[in-house]
């Protein structure tokens, strides 16, 4: 959650603190509610993209669609 929000303040040139705060409030409302809840789908495959570069992110989601394919192709 502090990096999203440290993304998301740099983008919107506004205070870290402040956008956490409010994503935080913002999670907690979509996660409850009675109505498609926020939550990853139960074969997501989560990628902590924390501290990456960009580069870094997209070797990562290459390397898991391939071993997807792999397994999908039976080996």
């Amino acid at each position: 959650p502090a990096e999203r929000a440290r993304r998301r303040a740099a983008q919107l040139g506004a205070d870290p603190e402040t956008v956490l705060a409010e994503q935080a409030v913002r999670d907690e409302r979509d996660s409850a509610r009675a109505d498609s809840p926020l939550r990853p789908a139960a074969d997501a495959v989560v990628l902590d993209t924390t501290g990456l570069a960009l580069e870094q992110v997209v070797a990562q989601i290459s390397a898991q669609a391939r071993r997807v394919a792999g397994s999908a192709a039976g080996g």
